[in-house]
């Protein structure tokens, strides 16, 4: 675990879909159901690439990161803080994808006589390249 990294309450389960705008462009993350204590960064990085299969650029990231930071904090963030959570989420990233590819691995050996092995191995192999 990076040695910085921070522990708070997390969704546990963000993504695209489970964010709500309103009118006035306000963001709300709703279905708080595997909300716990978790890394930050470990919760950003399953935000940020949940919904596709692709990680979305480093820049795209990063300023997704200066937005996250400057919102928490009320101000801009330094660079130095920027960079040290994008670290963090590329860490907490690989180590998602991993835990991700095992378990799709997992259970296409459980549906292995199932059409569907084929795809999950498929998944599998794009979260563990």
């Amino acid at each position: 675990v990076p040695p910085k990294a921070h522990v708070c309450l997390c969704h546990g389960a963000a993504a695209a879909h489970l964010i709500l705008r309103s009118d006035d462009a306000d963001a709300r993350l709703v279905d708080w159901g595997a909300a716990g204590v978790d890394y930050a960064a470990w919760d950003l990085a399953r935000a940020l690439h949940d919904d596709c299969e692709d990680l979305p650029e480093l820049s795209d990231r990063r300023a997704f990161v200066q937005e996250y930071l400057a919102t928490l904090h009320d101000e801009p963030p330094s660079p130095t803080k920027v960079n040290a959570l994008v670290n963090d989420i590329q860490y907490f990233t690989i180590c998602d994808n991993y835990l991700r590819g095992f378990l799709l691995v997992e259970r296409a050996h459980a549906a292995a006589k199932d059409v569907d092995a084929a795809d999950l191995l498929s998944r599998a192999a794009m979260r563990l390249r």
